[in-house]
């Protein structure tokens, strides 16, 4: 069965599944795997999603058990529980000093001493590792997608043109973490919408060209999520603004310099 939870370090990669977590050397291909040693095995819950933190210490989520941390060796140091089913685990803030923890209804972010390992792409995530990047979760986080993308590098293979519209009379309220139906767009704090009508053509452009700084060369892929515009509609409304946005000649030298 394939890995569920798959980290990278200097050490190698590490995936989990079902009870246990494995460990595997990346070869210098940065593709091929060997190995996969049993490094844990859980006691009591089962493991769905790891992290690792800055000293290398693995953070499991262990379902009805909490979260778990381990030891680079696999030594158990201890648990957090919550109180209902953990159902992932991640670090995140600015610095990435909290392990957020959103069970079925609610999100525990408690505080660390030490932070989450840095994110690691281009070189250090090697040529089989990549995102399918996708805007328009990142505008309701507060992250800067073309921050992201510089942060990324090469490791972003893929890349979503779908946009997002925040409300502001609706988050300061509620919050960001808006479970209310996508139907109910008047009362929700953010909604995706067709792209241009969350963000303009500024922010596009902008995204476009940075995304042409660190290498990318494919496809922007229009994924319609749009509750106020029918299929046709949105696709013909994203396809119509991106055409004016999309660089689509090779740049052959530094004609002015």
């Amino acid at each position: 069965m394939p890995a569920v939870g798959v980290v990278r370090s200097p050490a190698g990669v590490c995936g989990s599944r079902a009870n246990h977590v494995r460990r595997f050397e990346v070869g210098a291909d940065g593709a091929s795997l060997t190995g996969g040693d049993v490094v844990i095995s859980a006691a009591a819950g089962s493991f769905d999603n790891i992290r690792l933190d800055r000293d290398g210490r693995i953070w499991a989520r262990a379902g009805e058990d909490g979260v778990h941390c381990y030891a680079a060796d696999g030594t158990l140091i201890g648990r957090i529980r919550v109180h209902e089913l953990a159902a992932n685990v991640t670090f995140g803030g600015l610095p990435p000093a909290r392990l957020f923890i959103p069970p079925d209804k609610a999100l525990h972010p408690p505080g660390m001493a030490v932070p989450g390992a840095p994110p690691q792409g281009g070189e250090a995530a090697g040529p089989a590792i990549g995102c399918n990047f996708d805007p328009s979760h990142m505008f309701w986080q507060g992250i800067d997608p073309c921050a992201a993308v510089r942060v990324l590098g090469e490791a972003v293979f893929h890349v979503h043109a779908k946009d997002t519209r925040m409300y502001e009379i609706n988050y300061k309220v509620n919050g960001v973490l808006d479970t209310k139906p996508y139907s109910d767009e008047k009362n929700r704090s953010w909604i995706f919408r067709t792209v241009g009508y969350g963000h303009d053509a500024d922010f596009w452009g902008d995204l476009v060209s940075t995304l042409q700084m660190i290498g990318y060369d494919d496809v922007l892929s229009i994924e319609h999520e749009d509750s106020l515009m029918s299929v046709e509609e949105g696709l013909t409304k994203a396809a119509t603004f991106l055409n004016q946005i999309v660089i689509k000649e090779k740049l052959k030298g530094m004609w002015w310099a």
